[in-house]
């Protein structure tokens, strides 16, 4: 990989841990409204709850080596790969705005990466994924976990 380690190895990278960054904002009085793991079916995920909400990614982490490493020997296009992947972010915390310092005061407290990736709207009956930085939206439709 890019990184000089082979890609065996950046699979065996180990995963975070959040509970941690949980009890930290729960300390900090930090209202958490939802937390949503992004595993399997990768930034699609976000939308899991029944709600219909637009959930509208503004800023993207850095890329991990090994996510890297498969878009370009897969070949795996960026959509499939934010489909699929979670591309570096693990968990996502929805904190009203007022509560986004003290949430990402948190979890560097907690050595857990994190940033304000975007926000959360409710636009009727609509509900999607839109990764504004990459041009790429995933519509309810695309998600079938339930």
């Amino acid at each position: 990989m890019d990184d000089g380690r082979m890609f065996g190895e950046g699979l065996l990278d180990a995963s975070a841990i959040y509970v941690p960054f949980v009890a930290e904002c729960q300390k900090r009085g930090v209202r958490l409204k939802y937390l949503s793991h992004i595993t399997g079916h990768g930034w699609r995920k976000l939308m899991r709850l029944d709600q219909p909400l637009v959930y509208r990614i503004t800023s993207l982490p850095p890329v991990p080596p090994v996510f890297r490493f498969i878009q370009q020997h897969g070949p795996v296009d960026a959509a499939e790969a934010y489909a699929t992947f979670n591309m570096g972010a693990g968990l996502a915390a929805y904190v009203a705005p007022a509560d986004v310092p003290a949430c990402l005061a948190a979890s560097k407290a907690t050595g857990i990466s994190a940033w304000h990736a975007g926000n959360v709207a409710q636009e009727g009956s609509r509900k999607a994924v839109e990764i504004l930085p990459l041009g790429i939206i995933f519509d309810a439709d695309s998600l079938r976990v339930r």
